[in-house]
């Protein structure tokens, strides 16, 4: 699950808001680390091993999912056909500062 992120930073993000984008979601990510590994002491005290493993691997499934319903799919799509960009683009096209400059 980790490279996931920065897969999507590359697809997703345009190149003025991917540096911001990085590094929230590498803030994230750490911070995520940190909290499962304050948590793993604690989770093997009270459900034990088993459990601790069971508990993350569902957080591991539940998230694959959210990941296969939300995520758009990008194959085969070129960087302007992008489901986030093409909004960035409908955006920036419909601002009134865009209407003065054409």
């Amino acid at each position: 699950m980790t490279p996931v992120p920065w897969i999507l930073l590359g697809e997703w993000f345009v190149s003025e808001t991917r540096s911001m984008a990085g590094g929230i979601a590498s803030a994230m990510f750490f911070l995520s680390a940190l909290i499962s590994l304050q948590m793993t002491s604690f989770l093997e005290k009270t459900i034990g091993v088993h459990g601790m493993f069971t508990s993350f691997g569902f957080i591991c499934i539940l998230f694959a999912v959210i990941a296969y319903k939300l995520v758009p799919e990008t194959h085969g799509k070129s960087y302007r056909d992008s489901v986030l960009v093409k909004r960035l683009l409908e955006k920036e096209t419909t601002s009134p500062l865009h209407q003065l400059q054409v």
